[in-house]
């Protein structure tokens, strides 16, 4: 099973970052791209197994199951129905000013 890591550089604090993105079911929050989202069965966002159900704004439907969720370290890892694994870490890392 392929896993994907990705990184990328929010002008924000962790906690705050954290606090958008930590909710399974949250994606038309924070998505520009996200129509709806559900999760299945209406089991509770957090819990582990549990299947998100949404849909893009272009139609296309996709489904991810919850692997793992972590407040304390500030991350999760969900599989998509494509067996494709993803993991996310929201992680502070100390302002840096280029001059």
């Amino acid at each position: 099973m392929a896993k994907v890591y990705s990184s990328v550089v929010v002008p924000a604090p962790a906690t705050a970052v954290w606090a958008v993105v930590h909710d399974f079911n949250a994606l038309p929050n924070w998505t520009s791209f996200v129509a709806e989202s559900r999760i299945e069965q209406n089991k509770p966002s957090d819990q582990i197994g549990c299947i998100r159900n949404f849909r893009l704004k272009d139609g296309g439907r996709i489904r991810e199951r919850l692997l793992a969720l972590s407040d304390y370290e500030m991350s999760f890892e969900y599989i998509r129905s494509s067996k494709v694994q993803w993991a996310w870490r929201i992680t502070s890392r100390p302002s840096v000013s280029f001059r």
